[in-house]
């Protein structure tokens, strides 16, 4: 009979299908991380155990392999850009912005300098 604090397989929402708990499911992992894991399994590891070697789910690998297979190492950068926020959307217009202003001063200020 399992104790009012038992946290095994069965009544850990985190558990994995295998029934082992994975600790590290929503860390974050590097794209070099994710593109030697891709690595493995294309040259012939199961990817159950890479995933196990990871900590991580045999799911989310394999969502890594499809994406390395769609479209490459740069499918890999851009899906983790997206998936960490690093879209550069917002802030590369906030710097293009203000790169755009500097430009518009350092232009007027010159041009009253030599008027």
């Amino acid at each position: 009979m399992a104790s009012p604090g038992d946290t095994g397989p069965v009544s850990d929402a985190r558990a994995e299908p295998s029934g082992h708990r994975s600790s590290h499911r929503g860390r974050h992992v590097s794209v070099d991380e994710k593109q030697k894991a891709v690595l493995r399994v294309l040259k012939g590891e199961n990817p159950g155990a890479v995933a196990a070697d990871l900590d991580l789910s045999e799911s989310r690998v394999s969502r890594w392999i499809r994406t390395f297979l769609d479209g490459g190492t740069a499918a890999l950068v851009e899906s983790h850009r997206r998936a960490h926020g690093h879209s550069g959307g917002y802030w590369s217009k906030v710097w293009l912005g203000l790169g755009i202003l500097l430009a518009v001063v350092v232009a007027t200020l010159l041009l009253a300098r030599f008027a």
